[in-house]
């Protein structure tokens, strides 16, 4: 028999300590307080837009407060004495991972603030222009066809012999 057959059909609910042959009770891990803390929508009730910048800048907040938080916790934890390299490497290297996210945390905002001035000194797209850009677009294209087809009927002229006033 496989070891795999041994366990097929165990469920954690079946499961046996083996300590005193009683059924063992499989806890969840506990939540870091960071990550179980809900962050406050400051979002007014208007109608939801998933790319909207104050979703983006929720989003943003949340996570960086999160990548904060697991840094923390993870600065704050001790190693011990007895700690090997293996898990003195692992936890430098999640400390390295979660400050790489906080520095990309940092920069979507940054990134998001940049697009905020750029909305602010352009100012935003508003609907119902693009009708209007593009009756004004055809008829200004049809405008220089008109004079390209005058320039190339007068250059045509010129070569043959006859003056042409431009």
């Amino acid at each position: 028999m496989s070891d795999y057959e041994a366990y097929e059909g165990i469920s954690p609910a079946t499961m046996v300590d083996s300590e005193n042959d009683s059924p063992a009770t499989i806890s969840p891990a506990p939540e870091h307080p960071w990550t179980a803390a809900k962050v406050k929508s400051t979002r007014r009730k208007t109608k939801f837009i998933p790319n909207s910048l104050e979703d983006r800048k929720n989003r943003a907040m949340a996570d960086l407060l999160k990548n904060f938080g697991d840094l923390v916790s993870l600065v704050a934890k001790p190693l011990g004495d007895g700690t090997s390299l293996d898990v003195a490497a692992a936890h430098g290297l999640e400390m390295e991972l979660r400050s790489s996210a906080l520095v990309k945390n940092v920069e979507d905002l940054l990134v998001l603030n940049r697009r905020l001035k750029e909305l602010w000194l352009a100012g935003p797209l508003t609907a119902g222009n693009g009708e209007e850009n593009d009756d004004q677009m055809t008829e200004d294209a049809t405008k220089v066809r008109a004079m390209f087809e005058d320039v190339l009927k007068n250059f045509g002229e010129s070569r043959d012999g006859s003056s042409a006033t431009v």
